[in-house]
């Protein structure tokens, strides 16, 4: 099928003409484009089968749309007769998607139009003030036909706290505070007011998760509640609709802190870059660093952590990612120890352009043009003898691999069959990053394995499951019989 789109809206006659298509075969879509112009539009339509283009003209290809189904009906609060301020209405379908949408404000009636037939998860949502639980019902309709569903949105409940400082006791503002519902998803987000208080409302019954953070994690220790460092060990709050869950509060940890610059190595100058720093036990923590350079990230409670830098100001900026103590990886960083209360200095970083490495595996001696090997891995290895990264040999007329953003050192690759089919011999040999983007293909010749057995090896060609499934087809005889066999067989004096 071909993968171009082309748009065209019929003229007022309803007649079409898609121009300029490249041979192929299409997906034909159709659909109301006047919506929300119109206020029952038609469903959308796909054509029953592909269309195949040559050089000629093709069709005609004539659908006749439907009026879709409809979904219609009011919605009224609890505890306001005479209809909320703003109500939003949407339709989803089993695909997860919603197709309908409505916002209406007083007037209490919504409709949903163009829907083609099916079942329909109908979400109701007070958009405004958020006070009233949002409501689901399920639907299902036909093209052509209506269908009434009416709800009545009920108050939902409040979760209340303070969230102060550890230290000295002050209300902290601008604390961010995350409610998930047990299915994982992000409920609502709400922030601290100047007196360190938060209010969420519209929740449905059930339990939740709260997480307390600054945006960036510059200021407090995050945290979940009550006082845990990760979610799995999160104290679970519990809602009841029309109810107000009171004392949900949290002290947050000024905790330690480590403070450096980050500058372009070969220039000196500043860098716009951003700074993380990650522990077995806490999430990531990003900062940008101000324009001098500088940075302080705070809020490290008593974790050994390992930290990263990247230039994140500009795309035009060609640096490659480093870790403390100028490691080019995770693995060869050294973690950093901070507990609370410490203001580490130092941790600084001089950021180098990045270059590109690219390469392709061919089967040695295979002549002109070259032969590329298949189901090929490189690995490449940074000067300490860590991994950097692990590629496949990719695409189907030249398939080629490819290591990007790389500091500049030199490497050892290393270019092996992918599984255990031992076509070829493993190839080791140093790569030296090209500066850029730009990198020269460099041409590895991969040797067959090596064998012990006699005769001639057979090549297997296929998936690694294959493979590997021919390969245990395979008769494991010992050679010392097959020679006994043969001798047998040739006779005697031979």
């Amino acid at each position: 099928m071909h993968s171009s789109r082309t748009r065209v809206r019929p003229a007022a006659t309803g007649a079409y003409r898609l121009d300029g298509l490249a041979p192929g075969e299409y997906k034909l879509h159709f659909y109301d484009c006047n919506f929300p112009e119109t206020r029952d539009h038609y469903a959308p339509e796909d054509w029953p089968t592909l269309v195949t283009v040559g050089t000629g003209e093709v069709g005609p290809v004539s659908p006749e749309l439907a009026r879709g189904g409809v979904i219609t009906g009011t919605v009224k609060a609890q505890d306001m007769p005479d209809g909320l301020r703003s109500v939003c209405v949407r339709a989803v379908g089993n695909n997860g998607f919603a197709v309908a949408f409505d916002t209406f404000s007083f007037t209490r009636s919504y409709r949903l139009t163009g829907l083609p037939g099916g079942k329909y998860a109908v979400e109701f949502k007070d958009c405004t003030f958020g006070l009233y639980a949002p409501e689901d019902a399920t639907v299902t309709v036909q093209v052509r036909s209506v269908k009434t569903k009416n709800a009545v949105l009920r108050v939902g409940g409040i979760i209340e706290g303070l969230v102060t400082s550890e230290e000295t006791g002050a209300p902290l503002s601008d604390i961010k505070v995350d409610v998930y519902d047990k299915t994982g998803g992000l409920a609502f987000p709400v922030w601290t007011n100047q007196s360190g208080s938060y209010r969420v409302t519209g929740l449905p019954s059930g339990s939740y998760d709260l997480h307390f953070a600054t945006d960036d994690d510059a200021v407090v220790a995050s945290e979940w509640w009550d006082d845990q460092l990760v979610r799995a060990d999160a104290d679970p709050v519990k809602v009841t609709m029309g109810k107000t869950k009171l004392g949900v509060n949290a002290a947050l940890s000024a905790g330690g802190a480590i403070n450096g610059t980050v500058r372009d190595a070969s220039t000196g100058e500043p860098v716009a870059a951003c700074i993380t720093a990650t522990s077995a036990s806490r999430e990531f923590r990003r900062l940008w660093v101000a324009p001098s350079g500088s940075y302080r990230l705070g809020g490290i409670v008593g974790d050994d952590v390992v930290v990263r830098f990247s230039a994140c100001g500009s795309p035009s900026v060609m640096l490659a990612t480093k870790w403390h103590d100028d490691a080019i990886n995770a693995a060869a960083a050294t973690p950093i120890a901070v507990d609370n209360g410490d203001e580490l200095t130092g941790i600084d970083a001089g950021l180098e352009p990045f270059g590109t490495y690219a390469g392709q595996a061919v089967v040695a001696g295979s002549g002109f043009p070259r032969v590329p090997a298949q189901n090929v891995c490189a690995s490449l290895y940074a000067p300490d003898g860590s991994l950097v990264d692990t590629t496949e040999q990719r695409g189907f007329s030249f398939p080629v691999f490819r290591f990007a953003f790389l500091n500049p050192r030199v490497y050892t690759l290393v270019v092996d069959d992918c599984g255990d089919a031992d076509l070829y011999a493993p190839v080791t040999l140093p790569a030296t990053p090209t500066p850029g983007n730009g990198a020269p293909i460099v041409t590895i010749e991969m040797p067959p394995a090596p064998t012990t057995c006699h005769g001639q090896v057979p090549t297997i060609v296929g998936t690694s499951r294959a493979r590997q499934a021919a390969r245990n087809q395979r008769p494991r005889r010992h050679r010392g019989l097959r020679r006994r066999r043969r001798r047998r067989h040739l006779g005697p004096g031979r």
